[in-house]
């Protein structure tokens, strides 16, 4: 079976699992799933594609090194969206680098509530006026939009 297909069908609450059990593939199945839309979030900030990279990388190993994902107690996409995104702010601050968003990651209204307001998939729901069934379908084609550019 193709590694993509065995990763889709790994779901995240059996990856989270997986991360608290220490298992050695943990981090790869979250790499392989979730790295490319977190890097189209970096990607936000700025024109250069090696601070971005730079940027995704520590938002990535911070999130092994500081357990944060043993404290995720909702659901992993929207985690991870909002966490990089917030890591990618503050480093761009903390160097002084000037925000030039050249790829616009965070284009829809759900996933800028998502990332930048830290709602709920409920509460983004309700200020867009859509149920929240239709929030999750859009989250995740909107994730599937991001995991897929080619960067």
């Amino acid at each position: 079976m193709n590694l993509n297909l065995q990763i889709n069908h790994i779901s995240d609450e059996q990856m989270l699992n997986l991360i608290a059990d220490n298992d050695v593939k943990a981090s790869e199945y979250l790499y392989d799933k979730y790295a490319a839309a977190m890097y189209s979030i970096t990607l936000h900030f700025t024109d250069n594609k090696e601070i971005a990279n730079k940027t995704f990388t520590e938002a990535f190993l911070q999130l092994k090194e500081k357990n944060k994902l043993l404290k995720v107690r909702c659901a992993l996409c929207p985690f991870l969206l909002r966490y990089t995104h917030n890591y990618a702010s503050q480093y761009i601050k903390k160097w002084g680098i000037s925000v030039v968003p050249k790829i616009k990651a965070v284009d829809s209204q759900l996933i800028h509530l998502l990332c930048t307001q830290c709602n709920s998939i409920k509460e983004a729901a309700f200020k867009l006026n859509i149920t929240e069934a239709t929030a999750i379908k859009n989250l995740q084609r909107e994730f599937l939009v991001l995991r897929n550019k080619n960067y």
